[in-house]
């Protein structure tokens, strides 16, 4: 028999793998270089749905920031802005089999441009729901990493099946760190969250600048 603590991490771990998965797996494949408001509608609902299910918890993480503080979103949104703007308009793009929503930071399409800063935002705040109650549920902090290190490695590595090899390489191994820095930021840093999302976006926009420029 399992015991109450078991059972509530793994139905924690099924909920977040579901709310991942709907989103990122299904919703996804219909996005096209054009098709991209499905995709930003069904972040913004999804991201609603969970702020309102685990109201509690995000309330607790969030009245620990001044509301000033949540300014510094300001800065990976603009640097995302100029960077798309630099590449599209003074760059040549990359050529390579990159037709496919993950691969969106090398095609710069509207996906991007618009939807990606909203995906981040959705991939963040069910981070932080499921990071917390496997906390609250007394998993330790390096419990939480040694499983995110699983997840993050399995999900990140399927892209070789979708993209160019180096591209698949690069999103497990910065999928990889992220499973050290989310969690550990999360629980110990005061607005760790805050930081999560904008090391998140500036990946991508640094990810993007690097391909534009040598791919």
């Amino acid at each position: 028999m399992l015991s109450v603590k078991t059972k509530k991490i793994i139905k924690a771990i099924a909920l977040f793998s579901l709310a991942f998965v709907s989103i990122n797996f299904a919703f996804t494949k219909i996005a096209t270089l054009e098709n991209y408001i499905p995709c930003l509608i069904a972040f913004i609902v999804g991201t609603v749905i969970v702020s309102i299910l685990f109201r509690d918890v995000l309330k607790d993480v969030i009245s620990k920031t001044k509301k000033h503080e949540f300014l510094i979103l300001l800065i990976p949104l603009l640097i995302h802005g100029i960077v798309c703007y630099y590449c599209l308009n003074f760059l040549t793009a990359p050529v390579g089999p990159f037709e496919n929503t993950e691969t969106s930071f090398l095609l710069l399409n509207k996906y991007f441009i618009w939807v990606k800063p909203f995906d981040v935002l959705y991939q963040q705040i069910i981070l932080v729901v499921l990071i917390k109650k496997l906390y609250e549920y007394k998993m330790s902090l390096k419990n939480i990493t040694i499983l995110f290190f699983v997840f993050f490695g399995i999900m990140h590595i399927f892209q070789i099946f979708r993209t160019d090899l180096t591209i698949a390489l690069l999103f497990t191994l910065f999928g990889i760190l992220g499973s050290f820095i989310f969690p550990y930021m999360i629980l110990k840093k005061r607005n760790g969250y805050l930081y999560n999302y904008i090391i998140h976006m500036l990946v991508y926009a640094v990810a993007a600048l690097s391909f534009w420029s040598v791919y």
